[in-house]
């Protein structure tokens, strides 16, 4: 949850450095920023399931190299 406020800020900060280099840079980055966001989003959970799915792949390797 923290990751996802930072990166909305980080975004946050990014449109407005993008306005200061001009009003094209501005709209794009409103434009595109927010696919962007989602993207990066999704890839992060993506990789926080796999990570989890790891490690319950070794917890059951374990349980059953126990028996």
């Amino acid at each position: 949850m923290i990751f996802v406020v930072l990166v909305c800020i980080g975004y946050l900060v990014g449109v407005v450095y993008a306005f200061q280099m001009g009003s094209t840079q501005g709209i794009g980055s409103i434009v595109l920023g927010p696919i962007v966001l989602i993207l990066y989003l999704t890839i992060v959970r993506a990789s926080m399931e796999i990570a989890i799915i790891l490690f319950r792949i070794y917890e059951n390797t374990n349980v059953i190299a126990q028996k």
